[in-house]
């Protein structure tokens, strides 16, 4: 005995060999459930899951909520910093005393960025005594930073000799690049 179906759309007779309707040409419905989707997955997982499994999920859980909430990261607390003493007198800045002439390297230091900043195509210049570097910003690229730092550093040495025997270093950064220094030189001859 053969099964016989009804088309979906004209209600017309087809066989389980007909691919298509007859009569109208139209597909028959399949009667088989979809795939469950990835929610009714998980769901029916954690439903077949031991309870020491749903135990270790759920302390899981609890340790990533408590690593990514760290109140130290800046979350509002109800401690208040520690005050300052009215009468505590501030510490002065760590300078760092290279022979006894760090004031006088300082400050020929801020006479390059003076030189510097009234040169019209530079852009800034910045002292760093701690780590006894001058930075300039100017428009150029590798080739002309390498240029334009030699040509300072030249320049620097036939005007003073403050920098002698120190380390202190000259460095150019491009007005297009933000992070690192195109070129660098020493502005001591030793």
């Amino acid at each position: 005995m053969q099964q016989t179906a009804e088309c979906w759309n004209c209600t017309a007779t087809m066989t389980p060999d007909d691919t298509v309707c007859p009569r109208c040409g139209q597909a028959p419905i399949d009667d088989t459930p979809p795939p469950p989707t990835p929610r009714e997955r998980v769901a029916n997982s954690f439903k077949l899951a031991p309870i020491w499994a749903k135990l270790a999920a759920a302390l899981v859980v609890a340790l990533l909520v408590l690593y990514f909430w760290n109140p130290s990261k800046g979350h509002k607390t109800n401690i208040d910093p520690p005050k300052a003493d009215a009468n505590a007198t501030p510490a002065a800045p760590a300078i760092p005393k290279r022979d006894g002439r760090a004031p006088e390297i300082v400050k020929a230091a801020g006479q390059i960025c003076l030189v510097a900043r009234d040169a019209k195509w530079i852009s800034d210049c910045q002292i760093t005594d701690i780590s006894q570097e001058v930075d300039v910003r100017a428009p150029v690229y590798t080739e002309e930073a390498k240029r334009l730092c030699d040509d300072i550093a030249t320049l620097v040495r036939s005007k003073t000799g403050a920098f002698q025997g120190t380390d202190w270093t000259l460095r150019v950064f491009s007005n297009q690049t933000q992070g690192y220094a195109l070129a660098q030189c020493k502005l001591s001859t030793y």
